[in-house]
């Protein structure tokens, strides 16, 4: 029996068969061969290398002699590589790796396959999206096969939202915003923060106070998350404050108060007002002219501020004369000051009162005469009050001696002196007449003399003039030559 060495392939299913021919080496017998075989004539991958395996062969008289070969079993033939396409997720680092068997769909070699590897294999935020990879597999006599599949890198892990509570001013217009870059506390994402916002991030006078906010954080592969933080919204602006100088009256106890209506000017606050308020707000005659007050504005939100304007205090009001009305004085022939009783006034503010008149004393004109009493208080405010003084003159004047001595005289009367009277009002009263006052005839003449005070009293006397002539002429002669 004559062998040869031989190697045979395992095919695809791990299987090889030798026949005789594949190992028999030109076998001979003189006398022929009757049959041959080989032992064993089957493989597996459990045989892959080098066997030894027996050739048997029997002549046709029943000799039989063997021999033996090498078959080598190799196994060439490469693993089923299959590979399935995977979603992977990173994980809040912005990693994630993946294994052959995750990406394995059942790759098989009839030897069996003893390692898998893929490739790449870790992924970062860097690959989200559709990712190649390569899955090699190697079976247990070192046949490589290779395939591709897509490994679909997700970021869902949401960003870490930080927020942190803030104030703010409102301004001056009683508004105030806010950015999401103020109530961020470091919020972060593994694969980077493609926006923030918070809302609401405006305020007006209505949102004094504390304001939950919601601050929203979407990173760069669309996933959100949020949180929320306290905004303090405080209104800090004072409001502004107008207030007018005015001018106020006493009253008629001396007394004057003022509202906060009357001093503010249109005072303002964008927040609104809560309370006004003015001091000092009543004032007295000690405050005549003008005073400092201050107008206190107070916004809803307790802010405060003030202002000063010019309160002018005045008495207008007159004095009050005692009497209602003043009695009637009367008298003949004058009234002097000291006939007059001077009337007096009070005063809202007290203090003194003066008190003039219109007319000169003594008073001597017959008839009525009205004072006007002057009251000014110390303001200069003046009330007016009159008094009737009534002068009627009923007594006729009185003739200086009881009768008039007659007048006798020769030849004649001339320049007969006026005899007086005395009168009550006018003083001495010189007589007057319609009567000559001279006379040169001889005769007798009555002269009715009259005595009038002016005031429509007359009183009158008599006075007899005699003119005679009883005296003889005196003769008287010269010489003549």
């Amino acid at each position: 029996a004559l062998t040869q060495d031989i190697t045979v392939q395992l095919d695809n299913l791990g299987a090889a068969s030798i026949v005789v021919a594949d190992i028999n080496n030109e076998s001979s017998d003189a006398c022929g061969i009757a049959s041959m075989s080989v032992s064993p004539d089957s493989f597996t991958c459990a045989e892959v290398g080098e066997n030894t395996i027996t050739l048997t062969v029997i002549d046709n008289n029943g000799n039989e002699s063997t021999a033996t070969s090498t078959v080598t079993i190799e196994d060439k033939v490469a693993p089923v590589a299959s590979a399935q396409d995977i979603t992977v997720q990173l994980d809040e680092s912005g990693n994630a790796s993946i294994t052959a068997a995750d990406v394995d769909n059942g790759s098989s070699d009839a030897c069996g396959i003893p390692s898998m590897s893929v490739s790449p294999n870790s992924f970062t935020c860097a690959e989200v999206g559709d990712n190649t990879v390569t899955l090699t597999v190697i079976d247990n006599n070192g046949n490589e096969s290779t395939t591709s599949s897509t490994v679909t890198v997700e970021d869902i892990v949401a960003p870490v939202a930080s927020a942190q509570d803030i104030s703010v001013q409102l301004d001056e217009n009683g508004t105030a915003t806010i950015t999401a870059a103020e109530v961020d506390n470091g919020s972060s994402d593994a694969c980077g923060i493609a926006s923030m916002s918070v809302s609401p991030d405006s305020f007006t006078c209505a949102e004094v106070g504390e304001n939950t906010v919601t601050l929203t954080v979407i990173d760069t592969n669309g996933n959100e998350s949020t949180t929320t933080s306290t905004v303090t919204v405080e209104d800090n602006v004072a409001p502004v404050t107008i207030a007018q100088d005015i001018i106020v009256q006493l009253d008629e106890n001396g007394t004057a108060t003022i509202t906060v209506e009357e001093i503010d000017n249109s005072s303002f606050d964008t927040c609104g007002i809560a309370s006004m308020s003015v001091t000092p707000d009543s004032f007295t005659c000690a405050e005549i002219g003008d005073n400092t007050v201050t107008l206190t504005v107070t916004d809803v939100n307790g802010n405060e501020s003030t202002t000063t304007s010019i309160v002018t205090v005045e008495d207008s009001i007159k004095p009050i004369p005692s009497a209602t009305t003043l009695p009637e004085i009367t008298s003949e022939c004058e009234v002097v000051e000291t006939d007059v009783t001077v009337p007096t006034a009070t005063d809202n503010c007290g203090g003194v009162v003066s008190v003039s008149n219109d007319v000169t004393f003594p008073i001597t004109a017959q008839g009525l005469t009205v004072i006007t009493w002057s009251f000014e208080d110390v303001n200069g405010n003046i009330a007016t009050q009159t008094q009737d003084v009534m002068l009627e003159d009923l007594t006729a004047p009185v003739p200086d001696v009881d009768s008039l001595d007659d007048i006798i005289v020769e030849c004649e009367a001339t320049t007969i002196a006026a005899p007086t009277a005395t009168d009550s009002c006018a003083g001495t009263v010189t007589g007057t007449t319609l009567d000559p006052t001279s006379y040169s005839e001889e005769g007798e003449y009555m002269i009715l003399w009259e005595f009038n005070d002016g005031n429509g009293n007359v009183s009158s006397q008599e006075q007899w003039v005699t003119v005679k002539d009883n005296t003889a002429p005196e003769v008287t002669t010269q010489d003549l030559t």
